[in-house]
């Protein structure tokens, strides 16, 4: 099972062309690991202010879009006192994902939920899972 795991990432390594990033090429190994089926880049939408989206993978026996990010940077905005957050005196401040914002404008113009999977997949000796008999 590990020659296979290794011999496939290799060759997701090997034909960069297939994924954009080797993140994404880890993370189709690890569905493939788990027997998670998936397609990668499906089918690109528009979204209702126009902005073009491309989510990375669709989960179709989860019917889920996931989108693969190594880090989720986020902005600082300061809202005037009195900006609508709030009716005090003072600044409001407030952390934003522009990844995550453009995920949930995806997530509503569409009936399927959105994940976002930050990280590369654990090493699989590292993972456990855990089964509940009912």
């Amino acid at each position: 099972m590990q020659a296979e795991r290794q011999a496939s990432l290799k060759s997701f390594i090997l034909c960069p062309s297939r994924f954009r990033s080797r993140l994404e090429a880890r993370w189709a190994v690890f569905f493939d690991a788990v027997g998670l089926p998936y397609e990668y880049e499906k089918e690109g939408f528009v979204l209702n202010d126009g902005t073009n989206y491309l989510p990375d993978f669709w989960l179709p026996s989860l019917k889920l879009w996931v989108e693969i990010k190594s880090v989720l940077e986020h902005e600082e905005r300061i809202i005037p006192a009195g900006g609508g957050f709030s009716e005090s005196d003072q600044e409001t401040m407030f952390y934003t994902c522009p990844v995550l914002d453009q995920m949930r404008r995806f997530r509503n113009s569409q009936p399927w939920p959105v994940a976002c999977i930050v990280g590369r997949p654990r090493r699989s000796k590292d993972m456990v899972f855990r089964v509940r008999h009912v």
